[in-house]
């Protein structure tokens, strides 16, 4: 690649993940200059500082450990990212951002101490996020994270396996598309497969993590039916296109007294 115009190379880097990107971009001098003016390169940096503002940091409140949060911080309920713009000593305003801290939205969400009721769950108060929907309130407790996209997979570093997939939304139905992620289940198990070849009628998948089950198959084929897409082994079932493992949070629901 050193001998390549930079125009060829940035055009082959476009395919490439971040990880990828960043062992071609170290093996010469003249690469290792040229990461300056690629954006995959500005973006990793960015990432890499925002990861650092996600470390997880508590400090006691009663008889609970709670997020210290301080202003920047990256927090998240997995359904949006935040970066704290306030915060007091139970009350606070965080503003919707990107991955990489962009703002999204001037809309500031408020976050508070929720204390649950005694003997209910443990930890007995955390941070978190109220919303109002009809009859109930819905809680929903923050945690340091920065995610990929709204309603995205947890991002735990700046070579995480979800920056070199295509993942969509949870609560959303989505086509297929190459190189996107599929969350399948097998014997109540998940597992994470990539999509490697995509017709108008069929796809193949291949397994992104081998499994130690030797009984797992590491390459499923895929048939579109008049309705669905199915899984030709039907011992396995397709559970979602752009799917992930899932994370676990809590959100919690409050009915309101009438």
């Amino acid at each position: 690649m050193d001998h390549l115009c930079d125009d060829v190379i940035d055009e082959i880097l476009k395919h490439c993940s971040y990880r990828t990107t960043a062992s071609l971009l170290s093996t010469t001098k003249r690469l290792y200059h040229h990461a300056n003016k690629v954006e995959k390169m500005k973006q990793r940096r960015q990432l890499s500082s925002q990861l650092l503002k996600a470390t997880t940091k508590t400090r006691s409140y009663y008889k609970s450990e709670i997020l210290d949060l301080k202003v920047g911080d990256r927090v998240t309920d997995t359904i949006f990212n935040y970066r704290v713009h306030d915060i007091g000593r139970r009350e606070g305003q965080l503003q919707i951002v990107d991955m990489l801290g962009q703002p999204l939205d001037t809309m500031f969400m408020y976050t508070t101490i929720y204390t649950v009721p005694r003997g209910k769950i443990k930890p007995s108060s955390f941070w978190s996020i109220l919303i109002f929907d009809d009859d109930c309130t819905i809680i929903n407790q923050l945690v340091y994270g920065v995610m990929k996209h709204d309603d995205g997979p947890l991002i735990d570093s700046v070579d995480c396996i979800y920056l070199d997939y295509i993942t969509k939304p949870k609560n959303e139905s989505h086509d297929p598309e190459l190189n996107m992620m599929v969350l399948v289940s097998f014997k109540n198990q998940q597992y994470e497969y990539v999509i490697t070849h995509l017709g108008d009628t069929q796809l193949i998948m291949t397994m992104i993590n081998p499994s130690d089950n030797i009984d797992i198959k590491s390459t499923l084929t895929v048939n579109k039916t008049p309705y669905h897409w199915e899984i030709k082994n039907r011992k396995y079932k397709l559970i979602r296109f752009g799917g992930w493992k899932n994370h676990h949070y809590r959100q919690l629901e409050k009915k309101i007294d009438a």
